[in-house]
């Protein structure tokens, strides 16, 4: 899906973003970037995360070119940013491919996950399906039960291998801090917070 915005008066700004060489470019309030010295506006490529970029001269020796999302210059050319905790560019209607200035805003990495789960347009994966999850909700769920019970954390380690023949005495060290973690309730709340222990 392209995202149009009809464009009346075009405002442009040289770019003055760090790492971008000086006197090259100018950006409009829509986000179109054209070189100076030809008149030219470049063409954009949408990235893999779903938001525009283009690869820009950054006049360095080493590296001449560097690829820049839109949105970000944008930002730093036409909207105020107070807060230097705000260093996050947000899209105001969730839709990343509208770089109009008045659709972006600085943000912190927490308000801007908090807007994106908002829009609907962010969800957390929890238990067996986030990505770096090692273990099993048959198995927290046996550790909340001997939590309840006031086992200790070494006598649910030997239920575990016990009942649980995939982990052996080579992840013991693991399995003590993550049963440690869910006695804390740090990992898997979604399981370990319908436990009282």
């Amino acid at each position: 899906m392209k995202v149009f915005i009809e464009i009346g008066t075009e405002v442009w700004k040289d770019v003055t973003y760090p790492g971008v060489k000086n006197n090259l470019y100018q950006i409009s309030d829509h986000g179109r970037i054209k070189n100076k010295n030809w008149d030219h506006i470049l063409s954009q490529q949408l990235g893999s995360a779903g938001y525009y970029r283009l690869a820009l001269q950054t006049g360095e020796e080493i590296i001449k070119e560097r690829q820049f999302s839109i949105h970000r210059l944008v930002c730093y050319e036409f909207v105020k940013n107070d807060d230097l905790n705000k260093i996050e560019v947000n899209h105001k209607n969730g839709i990343k491919r509208n770089n109009y200035y008045k659709n972006l805003e600085w943000s912190t990495h927490g308000d801007n996950i908090r807007h994106a789960v908002k829009m609907g347009l962010h969800w957390q994966y929890k238990g067996e399906a986030h990505f770096a999850s090692i273990y099993t909700e048959k198995l927290v769920k046996f550790i909340c039960k001997l939590l309840v019970c006031n086992e200790s954390v070494d006598k649910i380690l030997k239920l575990i291998r016990l009942n649980f023949t995939e982990y052996d005495k080579k992840s013991d060290i693991l399995l003590k801090n993550f049963i440690g973690k869910i006695k804390r309730k740090e990992r898997w709340s979604h399981i370990t917070n319908k436990y009282k222990y």
